[in-house]
């Protein structure tokens, strides 16, 4: 049975089908290509680490990481400009740590942004 995949998988992962005896066809991506699947592929992941269970959770975060840390090597970002911008925003607008739920802001008048930053 012949199954299509056409998505991006780890590198060793062909290796592996391999080893177990399958056969498979795997190719190189443009650049183009391979930042719009990394960044499908950080959406994938969020996902599961939404829907993971507690003893799942870090093998989740691990995986997202991957993806987050592939995006931004092949943009040539650092991880201390991402540190940075991290710091800079908990600066300006707080982190999550204090758990705080906003509940509902009142406007006198309809905002465009409303919602925008929250």
């Amino acid at each position: 049975m012949h199954v299509r995949y056409d998505q991006l998988v780890r590198d060793r992962i062909p290796e592996i089908i391999r080893q177990e005896g399958l056969r498979c066809e795997s190719e190189e991506m443009e650049q183009q290509e391979y930042r719009e699947r990394l960044r499908e592929k950080i959406i994938e992941e969020a996902l599961e680490v939404a829907a993971a269970s507690p003893d799942s959770l870090v093998e989740e975060l691990g995986d997202l990481y991957e993806a987050i840390e592939s995006l931004m090597v092949s943009y040539g970002i650092e991880a201390a400009t991402v540190a940075n911008a991290q710091a800079q925003k908990r600066r300006e607008r707080g982190g999550f740590h204090g758990r705080v739920k906003l509940l509902w802001v009142e406007r006198d008048e309809p905002d465009e942004k409303s919602g925008d930053g929250i």
